[in-house]
């Protein structure tokens, strides 16, 4: 779930995405954009993924020997405890200029346990979460310590991501992505 505030200096920008504003489908719903700031555009997608089926009922492979997955959007998918459940956030830069300085929370609920080996974004991205106790203390999910990626972040308490981004470029776009399995 997309929570807090997106916000971007150099375009002196700001969109909120509540809990109102979670997407479906990848159709921004609830928005807010500050009326004189060129807009940056967010999108949430969730999805599971299903095996495709040949005609005879087996799973389809790839050229790997690995199941072919199909995307089901959350509102087609039945999920039960122990199921994988994907997100996709998408920032859309479409403004003549650069965006600069983004950070992009978020929502962790409890009922979900984020696996922060499967977030995936640009290289410059920085992560850090924060827990229910202390919701304004952010810290960073992993650290290099002699060439070793360590993972700080308590899993079983992670209620809060914050994504930042030093730079968006003119007409382009980014993709976050990260999986939560329910518990």
């Amino acid at each position: 779930m997309l929570t807090g505030v997106l916000t971007g200096g150099a375009l002196a920008q700001e969109t909120a995405a509540t809990q109102g504003a979670a997407t479906q489908g990848g159709a921004t719903q609830g928005a807010e954009t500050a009326p004189t700031a060129p807009a940056l555009s967010v999108t949430l997608t969730g999805f599971t993924l299903e095996p495709v089926l040949a005609e005879d009922g087996t799973p389809e492979l790839d050229e790997d020997g690995n199941p072919v997955m199909a995307r089901v959007a959350l509102e087609d998918s039945v999920i039960v405890p122990g199921d994988r459940i994907h997100y996709e956030i998408t920032l859309d830069n479409p403004t003549p200029e650069a965006a600069t300085d983004l950070s992009l929370g978020a929502q962790i609920a409890p009922e979900v346990l984020l696996d922060p080996f499967t977030i995936t974004g640009p290289e410059d991205m920085a992560l850090a979460w924060s827990d229910a106790e202390a919701p304004e203390l952010f810290r960073p999910v992993f650290e290099v310590v002699e060439g070793e990626t360590l993972m700080l972040a308590d899993l079983d308490t992670i209620r809060q991501l914050r994504i930042t981004l030093p730079r968006l470029a003119s007409a382009a776009a980014a993709t976050i992505a990260y999986s939560v399995t329910l518990r």
